[in-house]
Parts: C-alpha cells; sequence; structure tokens
C-alpha cells in the first residue's frame, strides 16, 4: 500500500526476492472499508519506495482507474511504471461493503467509480511524457487484451478469468487456458497484420459512442 514507509517496501522485496514492487493506490476502497484509512498523502511515500527500493516499482490502482492528471504526477515524481487497474474487473468498494456485514449496500454510489480501463488508457495516451503504462480491470477474453495493447498498454493483466479457470479446473485446466490465449492472441495479431505489440500503436481504431463522449469531453484528442 502506497501509505507504506520505504523500510516496509524493501522488506517485502528481500522477504521473497521479488524482481519488482507492485504499490497500489486505492483511495476509493479505503473510504469504504471500514477501519480504513482517512488520510492519503501518500506521494511523499511513493517518491521514497521509488527512489530507494533496489527493484523497479510499478504504482496501480486496484479498480478504480486513473486521470491523466494523476499519471502525469507519478511521472513527475519518478514513477516508471502504471498499472491504470480501471474500472469494470473486480470492485473493491462492493468488496468492502460485503465486509462491512450490512445488508443495505451502503455505497452502492461508489460502485461505478472512477475511469473504466478503456477511459484510462486514452487518459494515458493523451499525455505526451508518461510512465510506462500496464493495464488491468475487466479483461476477459484475448480480444481484449489487443484492445488494451492498441490504446498504449505495455502489458496487460488477468486476474478474474484465471482465477475462475484454476477454482474450477486446477491448474492443468489454467495451463491448458493460459495457452490457449497465447495462441489467439497470434490470431488476433494475424488478423490485424502486426507482427509485433509496437505495430499495434498504428493500428487505427473506433470508439463506441459512450467511450467516445467520455474522451470529448475529456478532450482526449
Amino acid at each position: 500500500g502506497a501509505g507504506h514507509p520505504v523500510q516496509h517496501a524493501q522488506t517485502v522485496v528481500d522477504m521473497i526476492g521479488a524482481n519488482a514492487l507492485e504499490v497500489h493506490v486505492n483511495a476509493a476502497q479505503e473510504i469504504v472499508m471500514a477501519e480504513g484509512d482517512r488520510e492519503f498523502m501518500w506521494l511523499d511515500n511513493l517518491a521514497d519506495i521509488v527512489a530507494k527500493v533496489a527493484v523497479p516499482v510499478i504504482v496501480k490502482e486496484v479498480g478504480f482507474g486513473m486521470r491523466q492528471e494523476t499519471i502525469a504526477t507519478l511521472h513527475a515524481i519518478g514513477v516508471q511504471y502504471v498499472n491504470i487497474g480501471g474500472r469494470s474487473g473486480t470492485n473493491f468498494a462492493r468488496i468492502e461493503d460485503r465486509r462491512n456485514r450490512t445488508d443495505d449496500n451502503q455505497h452502492a454510489y461508489l460502485y461505478d467509480w472512477g475511469q473504466t480501463t478503456a477511459e484510462s488508457l486514452l487518459e494515458a495516451r493523451a499525455l505526451t511524457e508518461k510512465p510506462t503504462i500496464f493495464a488491468t480491470g475487466g479483461i476477459q477474453t484475448p480480444l481484449d487484451v489487443v484492445k488494451a495493447q492498441v490504446l498504449g498498454a505495455k502489458a496487460v493483466g488477468v486476474a478474474g478469468h484465471f482465477l475462475h479457470t484454476v477454482m474450477n479446473e486446477d491448474t492443468s485446466g489454467l495451463i491448458t487456458e493460459v495457452t490457449r490465449w497465447q495462441n489467439h492472441l497470434a490470431k488476433i495479431y494475424a488478423l490485424l497484420g502486426v507482427r509485433s505489440q509496437a505495430e499495434l500503436l498504428q493500428v487505427p481504431y473506433l470508439l463506441d459512442p459512450e467511450l467516445l463522449n467520455y474522451a470529448n469531453q475529456r478532450e482526449l484528442h
């Protein structure tokens, strides 16, 4: 979490010999969490972690997305890798409401808070100078992976779909599913006439009306 000091971050890295450290920012989740933080003065901690931890540091939203101003602020303090963690996947506002053990879903108005993965990628794409962008949040198919890459994601993460696979089909089923995705990604690349991920950035695309409306209001051109 972004509220932890650099000593905690380095301890975690040392404990498991990590090759990278992902630090999450999760203000919306904390707000809903009964025992959650109520102070979000995280920038100094993040800058310290990025500067002093001995491995690359990724700053990740937990499912509420990021706008370009946030991404630019992170880049300004030295963050080189950002996982935009867009809305449309695992919803931690909903999860924390369940943990609160209330029956009225009192924070339901926050269940659609923030930017979707696609909206967040358009926000990042509008920046001239930015960190390397990773995308997670609602990735359900190989085509979702390619769409995120077309919009500028350097890497794409999948949680829910693969978790359900391993729960229902065990490890061998998960390996089969991951292999299938790899094969299907190659097929989609072929359909688009590209040989590499880098070439995906040149693929023309259309936005659906809702996403286009968002892009126009945010002036993401």
